[in-house]
């Protein structure tokens, strides 16, 4: 943030738009995105590569803040979510939830770009749900999501929702929750054939066995038949 701040200054100063710091700096950074969009990372070179991936996207997107003018254009962060929503997956899904985190907010709420980028932020959601991602990634998508469009209610609303889920969890018993994180969460991790093997392994350790007033509801253990007494011995 504070290196756009600079160029923002610098800008404020500048005779002309397109020599100015802004100018420059944000033809750089189209530059850049493009280049790194290209660019297959080697198993070695994976880590560095995301690193600089979302260097480049947060940079975007705190330049997008200061407008077109003292900052980036909005046409730039909006192409560059584009891009990484028409081939979401891998790393491209980490650059646009931070390019979202960023300049999310300030995109929707101004009116110039508010259309084009709800449109963009509704395809990224429909994204989640029609591809198998893990949690981790669904996670990052929804957080990102809602620091552009935080749900109605505002903080209180947050933190209300936060405590009903809290107070559900605890009311739900253990057993329950570690199945439920087996079969929705472990299972999916890769590499998808030793996690089956994982959670079969671990499933055929729960102890199955019910317990004995478990076994059939009160309301239909009334309904049964009765049994007849045993014959006198």
């Amino acid at each position: 943030p504070q290196y756009a701040r600079i160029a923002a200054a610098l800008s404020s100063v500048s005779t002309s738009t397109l020599e100015s710091a802004s100018g420059l700096l944000a033809q750089g950074l189209r530059s850049e995105f493009r280049s790194l969009f290209r660019r297959k990372a080697t198993a070695a070179l994976r880590r560095d590569l995301i690193e600089v991936r979302l260097k480049n996207a947060r940079y975007i997107g705190e330049m997008t803040k200061f407008g077109p003018k003292f900052g980036a254009p909005p046409a730039l962060a909006l192409s560059a979510l584009k891009s990484c929503l028409d081939d979401f997956s891998g790393q491209n899904i980490d650059v646009a939830c931070t390019l979202v985190e960023t300049c999310g907010r300030f995109l929707v709420r101004t009116r110039v770009t508010s259309g084009k980028a709800e449109k963009l932020l509704e395809v990224m959601m429909k994204l989640k749900s029609a591809k198998n991602l893990d949690p981790n990634k669904r996670t990052l998508v929804d957080n990102a999501y809602y620091a552009a469009k935080p749900p109605a209610g505002g903080a209180a609303g947050l933190a209300e929702r936060a405590r009903r889920k809290a107070a559900k969890l605890a009311a739900t018993p253990v057993e329950e929750r570690y199945v439920a994180h087996l079969i929705l969460e472990r299972l999916h991790q890769p590499p998808r054939e030793k996690s089956v093997d994982f959670v079969l392994a671990k499933l055929r350790k729960m102890p199955w066995t019910p317990k004995p007033q478990a076994t059939v509801p009160v309301a239909k253990a009334n309904s049964l038949p009765a049994v007849p007494a045993a014959p006198p011995a």
